[in-house]
């Protein structure tokens, strides 16, 4: 694990509040689709999917801009950046997300604010359920 100053258990909680966010959704769907044969989750599960994670990365970035345009900044929040990938292949689902975590009060900054951008896939598996 590479360590970076000034970001650390904070941006790990906010990443592992999104996948846990994505799995209890696809587990919900899932758990509650038609076709209790099938472990599929292509068709209505991953469109439906694809649609809440579009309404949560809404209420992520309202978040956001309300952080970023307040003059008393929290001093760490986060953004999930437009370019999220959502695939899937009959029972898997891959997401690919890349985060903007920001501290305000970076130490090491001129201006206090540094930005960390990571890329992480989430994948899960009709199996995990």
């Amino acid at each position: 694990m590479n360590i970076i100053l000034g970001f650390g258990s904070t941006e790990t909680e906010q990443r592992k509040n999104v996948y846990n966010w994505i799995f209890d959704n696809l587990k919900n769907k899932y758990e509650n689709r038609e076709d209790k044969i099938s472990s599929s989750l292509e068709g209505r599960i991953f469109d439906e999917f694809k649609k809440d994670f579009a309404d949560y990365q809404k209420e992520i970035s309202a978040e956001y801009e309300k952080a970023d345009k307040s003059k008393e900044k929290p001093e760490r929040y986060f953004h999930i950046n437009y370019g999220v990938r959502i695939a899937v292949d009959y029972d898997t689902i891959f997401v690919s997300i890349k985060f903007w975590h920001i501290n305000s009060r970076h130490p090491l900054s001129p201006d206090g604010i540094a930005l960390m951008q990571i890329k992480e896939t989430f994948t899960i598996s009709a199996e995990d359920f």
